[in-house]
């Protein structure tokens, strides 16, 4: 009995055995070439890197990580639109920034809502519609904003979609090309091509005018870049002949789509036969295929004739006073604003074509933008109240027709960063806040040029799949260790667009990795009362070698017992027994079998008593532990059976 009760000693409390593993060190630096505190990334363009990594011990286990995130302004003049961070280059970010309401990284260049300019209806006197986004923790070190009252609005790229409906020549042509989608293009033809074989194209458009108030339109102008164009069949030259070009209201809601010359698969889109064709469901079609019909598209509001060899590489503008009504009739929401529907010349022959290849929305400098031209007043006053606190940053009175920017307000929106509480927090543990403008005066007024400056260094430390510590173990159980033994997890960095992305003060407190468990040994015959003896048994894997394990248990999981017996075998002297305070086992025997230099394997053969209750698929709990405290465990997914005859 004293035997028993020294031994006792030696081992943790049963069940419950788990601690947290030791801080063995820290990691302060990437594992680039160099080890470098920090790690500063160019792009030109938008796209990704993978020369980064962190590279630790492949024993290892971390314990807790974050390093921080920067964007900065490149020689091109912009920062990251967005920036993606992904640890071990798996498709699951770690942290994100970016989307509407964001700007570029340090840089806000647009309202909450992701409009860069807005009309201001101001017939109540004021308005508290729009708020600009901001992170909690910035420091902004300049604000400006400009409004102006006689103006004009530019729509384009995120207020645009486009798409074109696709007619192959039923003797010739491709008959699937009715039925597919084009709305993630970077191409809108529109028009006829120059072979027997032709292709009838139609591009459709929809612009965003709900930034737009109830104001009177003085002028619209749409303009399109012809990045390419119809070549003469025989010539192999640009069309010279002359051919009429119309925009058309549409009349039908449809849908821009996903995809770029296939049938709808990942949601509904546009195409020849149907306004929205949807992957699975009923389709709502159009009254005559291709928005031929009284119902799919009302009388031509404009047009232009010229030749395609004079339009390439272009702009065709379109500007007529039934446009501007039809723009009119958008923005007072007398005519429901469905889009336009563009055609180009479909009654030509070989070797003739009137084809036109127009950029998409996509195209940030080329992209199709319509520019509304709206009244406003000479003698305004107006004003601006961040925050919508009753304190007015910003006030004039007189001419507002050219426009006028307001004087600094950083120091305003830096104090109300500071007693501002999140108005949410993202998936990537980002806080942010919509500071509320209020904006009051006499006329019509257009809020633009939006111009915010901030400081500011986000952490990565948690995301949608849990937090980086834990991401980080993952990949190192799963990577194989180099010459070394340590293991590198490469980072995928992602920007949005030209800039820099900076990488910085990376803190990783690792500590050894604790133990495993391999492979359960339980018997398939059931365990009687009989003086038989059954063999039970685990192996274990020590990453610190076999000197450092101290202990190991297996206990059955009996149902509806307080006081389950456990089988343990201490590696510090050698001996095997069973903690059993109910009796159930009669005898007991063990013995370790080294493996190799980390791994063993345990085996007891044990009879079990008639205090041990029948009952059938009985888990079993392995459990180890090591010198310094690290501890694993896991349930068997194989059972045991108990009966008493």
């Amino acid at each position: 009995m004293l035997l028993a009760l020294l031994l006792l000693a030696t081992i943790p409390a049963l069940p419950n055995l788990l601690v947290t593993p030791a801080a063995a060190g820290q990691m302060t630096h990437f594992g680039n070439t160099g080890f470098p505190g920090s790690v500063n990334i160019t792009f030109n363009a938008a796209g990704n890197d993978t020369s980064t990594n962190i590279t630790l011990g492949a024993n290892s286990v971390v314990t807790s990580a974050a390093f921080d995130v920067r964007g900065w302004t490149g020689q091109l003049g912009s920062s990251p639109e967005t920036i993606g961070i992904d640890v071990g280059d798996d498709g699951d970010l770690e942290w994100y920034f970016g989307g509407p309401g964001n700007g570029s990284f340090g840089h806000v260049t647009e309202l909450a809502n992701g409009w860069e300019r807005v009309g201001l209806n101001l017939s109540n006197g004021y308005n508290t519609t729009y708020s600009l986004r901001l992170p909690l923790n910035a420091t902004v070190t300049s604000a400006t904003v400009n409004f102006s009252t006689l103006s004009r609005l530019t729509l384009s790229g995120a207020d645009v979609r486009d798409s074109y409906l696709h007619y192959p020549s039923p003797a010739w042509g491709n008959a699937t090309y009715k039925d597919c989608n084009y709305g993630n293009a970077t191409i809108i033809p529109v028009g006829k091509t120059e072979w027997a074989n032709w292709h009838i194209y139609r591009g459709v458009y929809w612009f965003n005018l709900s930034q737009l108030p109830a104001v009177t339109v003085l002028d619209a102008n749409l303009s399109f870049w012809v990045d390419d164009v119809v070549n003469n069949a025989n010539t192999g030259q640009p069309v010279t002949a002359q051919h009429t070009y119309t925009l058309r209201p549409l009349l039908k809601d449809w849908v821009e789509g996903l995809e770029d010359n296939v049938p709808v698969q990942q949601g509904p889109g546009v195409t020849w036969i149907n306004a929205i064709d949807n992957v699975t469901g009923s389709d709502y079609a159009w009254a005559l295929a291709g928005a031929s019909g009284a119902s799919d598209r009302g009388a031509a509001v404009a047009s232009v004739t010229d030749s395609p060899a004079n339009l390439k590489q272009t702009w065709i503008s379109f500007n007529s006073q039934s446009l501007t009504n039809l723009i009119q009739g958008w923005v007072n929401g007398s005519t429901s604003n469905q889009g336009l529907l563009f055609m180009g010349d479909e009654s030509t022959s070989k070797p003739d074509g009137s084809m036109l290849k127009i950029a998409a929305r996509g195209n940030s400098t080329h992209g199709p933008r319509l520019v509304v031209v709206f009244e406003g007043r000479d003698n305004v006053t107006a004003g601006l109240d961040l925050g919508d606190d009753g304190i007015w940053e910003w006030n004039h009175v007189g001419n507002l027709s050219n426009g006028t920017t307001t004087p600094d307000f950083s120091a305003s929106l830096n104090s109300l960063l500071a007693n501002a509480t999140p108005t949410f927090t993202d998936s990537w543990g980002n806080e942010f806040v919509d500071i509320p403008l209020n904006v009051s005066g006499n006329a019509t007024l257009v809020l633009g040029d939006i111009d915010v400056s901030y400081d500011w260094t986000p952490t990565v430390t948690t995301s949608p799949h849990g937090d980086l510590a834990t991401e980080i173990n993952q990949h190192l159980s799963n990577l194989t260790p180099d010459a070394t033994g340590n293991v590198s997890i490469g980072i995928n960095v992602t920007s949005g667009s030209a800039g820099i992305v900076e990488l910085s003060n990376l803190l990783i407190v690792t500590g050894d990795r604790p133990p495993s468990i391999g492979s359960l040994v339980l018997p398939s015959e059931t365990f009687v009362p009989n003086g038989a003896s059954y063999l039970v048994g685990l192996e274990v894997t020590s990453y610190q070698g076999l000197a450092n394990l101290s202990w190991v248990a297996l206990i059955p999981q009996i149902q509806d017992i307080s006081n389950r017996p456990s089988l343990i075998h201490s590696l510090d002297n050698g001996t095997s027994w069973v903690n059993d305070p109910g009796g159930f086992v009669s005898n007991l025997s063990g013995q370790w079998q080294p493996l190799n230099a980390d791994t063993g394997r345990m085996e007891w053969s044990i009879e079990v008593s008639w205090a041990w209750p029948p009952e059938q698929d009985v888990i079993w709990l392995a459990q180890v532990g090591t010198t310094d405290s690290l501890h694993t465990e896991r349930f068997s997914s194989a059972t045991t059976d108990h009966e008493r005859c």
